[in-house]
Order: structure tokens, then sequence, then C-alpha cells
């Protein structure tokens, strides 16, 4: 196993070296084995909302936005009261300038905020708000 790890740190410098690996094909690779582990993680701990949290967020930091909200609300199936799901899921319709679900999700968010995490009901608001603003003058076309 270490040769194995050993000879694939060589051609992955040697790779970087020569320039066959562009930043953006390591990155890809970094994020492969990223989303490898991620998905270990919920097979061994599928029942935990957070390890669907993680795959979430590396879906969405490989590009897949609609993995990442997949993954999200399966954290939500298994704990409808996970507030952090909520957030995540707004946050991607907001990187993607889908305001109207991204207003949605947040006001979900805040609701379950109110029923059983009231600290998070400030970072609600204040996401809305942008939103608010934000998606207003996207919608009007400013």
């Amino acid at each position: 196993m270490k040769k194995i790890i050993f000879i694939g740190s060589v051609v992955l410098v040697v790779g970087i070296a020569i320039g066959l690996l562009t930043p953006k094909a390591l990155y890809r690779y970094r994020i492969s084995k990223q989303l490898r582990a991620a998905e270990a993680l919920v097979s061994k701990n599928g029942k935990d909302p957070w390890s669907y949290n993680v795959l979430g967020s590396t879906r969405f930091a490989a590009g897949d936005h609609a993995g990442a909200i997949e993954a999200y609300r399966q954290a939500l199936e298994l704990d409808p009261k996970h507030i952090n799901a909520y957030e995540q899921i707004g946050g991607v319709y907001l990187y993607d300038q889908d305001w109207k679900n991204a207003e949605l999700w947040f006001k979900k968010g805040l609701a379950a905020a109110e029923k059983s995490s009231p600290e998070d009901i400030p970072n609600f608001k204040r996401l809305l708000m942008y939103v608010e603003i934000y998606g207003a003058d996207k919608r009007s076309g400013s």
C-alpha cells in the first residue's frame, strides 16, 4: 500500500512539474478524492445528518449543485431540526441566483430555528434581508 501511495505521489509531482496537470486538473483530482471520502463517510454513518452535510458541501465544491441539494435534503429527512441543511440549501440557490428558492429555504430555516434553535434566528434574518435586497436588484434588472 505504501508503494502505491508513493508511486501515486511521484506521478502527481512529476505531472505538475512538466505541466501535464493544470491547476484545474489538480483541483478535479483532489475533489474526486474528497467526494470518495464523503461518500464513504455517509456509508459508514448513514444515520448522521452531518455526514450528508459533508457530502453536500463536497458535491457543491465539485460543481454538482443538484447533488448537493439532494444530500442536504437527506440530512433533513434524518433530522428536520438540522438547521445547517436549510442554510446550505438556501446557499446553493443563492449562489445560483435562484432568489425565489433561496428565499423559500431561508424562510424554512427561520421557521425551524424559531422552534428549536433560537440562536440561529438572526442569521436567517440576515440571509433573508440579503435575498430581499440583492434579489430584488437582479429581478428588476439593476
